[in-house]
């Protein structure tokens, strides 16, 4: 189990990055980055998709270890299979950064939540908006919630078709049927989208070749399924419709594993090998560039690649947006009171900062009621005027960074302390309330300061001076 230290980067990077984040990670005008999972260096790299720079890892939670297939969840947000760990990861859309546990067990709660899957591989989002998670071990497919990771069963047989060693490249098809590659028994099975059945259409073991495939990828006119061929230095087409053999496709690349196409007529390919991502062309296979070097960033065991297309905007009217409030109020007993949390319009950043812009408007009370040192329940009521839309509500927080106020508390013990010291900290509702939260700062005389960071309500816009 790892502690809330070893978490504590992850989260609270997550609790602080601003709207749309992750769409100014590398060049300001690329359209792309380039995800690629690293098995041996037990994390996901994160490439410029123009210029191939490293960016920085995915996560910093230590939550992945042997990453491979990587998807995109109904929600946008990113899922990360984690095989070492018998694991699916949930990573923020907008500041890529780590979420949940989805599937498997959550470091972050006291219970075991394994769901009986082990060595995953491959994964993928179905019409129905489940996740069908494959493994290498157990040969076969499982069905999830991909919001909840609630078990939805065996969607696939243990060895149907006889597919043994599922790896990380599963794809649901142009037909919406799912397409599983088996590394251990050289093929490629398709099967029914509602039944799990297999299909004729599947590729038989050693067509064409093939040999330990890892990855299948759909051309973007949808005519053509290529598969990474691992032992015989590989890509391989096959025909979308009938899983014909068409024929090798382009140069060979040493042990590959990963392909997905992109933008600009490419297709990257990488290999656990040799660690780098190479460029072809999309259309025929013929070698353009080395466009990753060998283990830039740190690169180790190269399996996946995921293209994730940057979302520009993310600003439109109606998604809401970061929303701060302060105030000042008492501290009584175990309650805090703030009877008029306000807000202001009228900045700017940086050096377009103009005091005589700024206006203050009142919101509404905040009243936080502590239950231990590190819990408490939250309830507001945005009575002002010009609040209406936030309406009143609550939920459970808890102290999202331990410190020597807390420290003290949990020495005096909670029945025993006389003062509100021990109330000041970073607190959050997580995991549920993901991206917002409250830095509280007790003062003397059981005066008290807080800041909530949190969202514009759904409609609200702000009123004019």
């Amino acid at each position: 189990m790892f502690k809330l230290s070893k978490l504590l980067p992850g989260v609270v990077f997550l609790l602080l990055a601003g709207p749309g984040f992750s769409q100014t990670l590398g060049n300001p005008d690329c359209e792309t980055l380039l995800l690629v999972s690293g098995y041996n260096s037990d994390n996901v790299k994160i490439y410029d998709g123009c210029d191939g720079q490293f960016i920085r890892n995915l996560d910093d939670s230590g939550t992945v270890a042997g990453p491979q297939a990587i998807v995109e969840a109904p929600n946008g947000d990113l899922l990360v299979v984690s095989e070492k760990n018998h694991r699916v990861v949930r990573f923020d859309r907008q500041s890529l950064s780590f979420a949940s546990v989805v599937v498997g067990d959550d470091p972050q709660t006291p219970q075991n939540e394994s769901s009986g899957l082990l060595s995953p591989t491959g994964a993928a989002v179905g019409a129905d908006g489940s996740l069908y998670v494959g493994s290498f071990s157990q040969n076969r497919v499982q069905r999830f919630n991909p919001d909840t990771g609630e078990d939805l069963g065996t969607f696939v047989a243990a060895q149907a078709g006889g597919v043994r060693g599922i790896d990380a490249g599963m794809a649901f098809g142009p037909d919406g049927n799912l397409n599983i590659p088996g590394f251990d028994s050289n093929s490629v099975i398709r099967v029914d989208s509602q039944s799990g059945a297999v299909l004729s259409s599947s590729i038989p073991a050693a067509s064409g070749g093939l040999n330990a495939p890892r990855v299948v990828a759909f051309s973007p006119d949808n005519q053509r399924m290529l598969v990474s061929s691992w032992r015989s230095n590989q890509i391989l087409e096959y025909a979308v419709s009938t899983g014909a053999f068409i024929g090798a496709f382009g140069n060979g690349v040493s042990r590959v594993s990963g392909i997905a196409f992109g933008p600009d007529n490419i297709l990257y390919a990488t290999s656990d090998q040799t660690n780098q991502i190479v460029r072809l062309n999309a259309a025929n296979g013929s070698f353009i560039d080395t466009f990753i070097p060998a283990g830039s960033g740190g690169l180790n065991g190269a399996t996946f690649i995921f293209v994730l297309t940057k979302q520009t905007e993310m600003s439109e009217p109606g998604i809401p947006q970061q929303f701060w409030l302060t105030g000042l109020g008492e501290i009584s007993g175990n309650t805090i009171m703030i009877p008029n949390m306000r807000f202001t319009t009228g900045g700017a950043f940086g050096s377009d900062f103009d005091a005589q812009q700024i206006q203050r408007f009142s919101w509404g009370i905040l009243e936080i009621i502590f239950t231990s040192c590190d819990s408490a329940e939250m309830s507001y009521s945005a009575s002002a005027e010009t609040s209406g839309l936030f309406a009143s509500g609550s939920y459970p927080i808890t102290r999202l960074l331990p410190n020597a106020s807390g420290d003290s508390c949990l020495e005096q013990g909670f029945d025993n302390v006389t003062n509100g010291d021990w109330m000041s900290g970073t607190w959050a509702g997580i995991p549920d309330r993901s991206g917002e939260g409250f830095f509280i700062d007790a003062a003397n005389n059981n005066q008290v300061a807080i800041a909530w960071f949190t969202y514009m309500a759904l409609g609200y816009s702000f009123p004019e001076g």
